[in-house]
């Protein structure tokens, strides 16, 4: 979390024209969220070591990602994604 506050710090001084913006540049960070599948486990699923679980984070987040890939891959250090 640091960092992600240190980040827009840093991008509120380049927009603001507090930093020379030929030297820094913005920083994109592109988030992919599965809240809906995660908010349907519950705390115990942080101990689940057992490898069909495993298997289905594993594949949610494949999924996940590849569904962000198809609608952000030309947007992707360019701007941000659609929220």
């Amino acid at each position: 979390m640091r960092e992600m506050r240190a980040i827009q710090f840093v991008t509120s001084l380049i927009e603001n024209g507090e930093l020379d913006s030929s030297k820094y540049k913005h920083t994109y960070i592109h988030t992919i969220d599965a809240e809906e599948e995660m908010s349907k486990l519950s705390a115990s699923s942080k101990m689940n070591l057992d490898m069909e679980f495993l298997q289905y984070l594993f594949d949610t987040g494949r999924n996940k990602t590849d569904d962000f890939l198809r609608k952000n891959y030309d947007k992707i250090g360019k701007n941000l994604p659609p929220m």
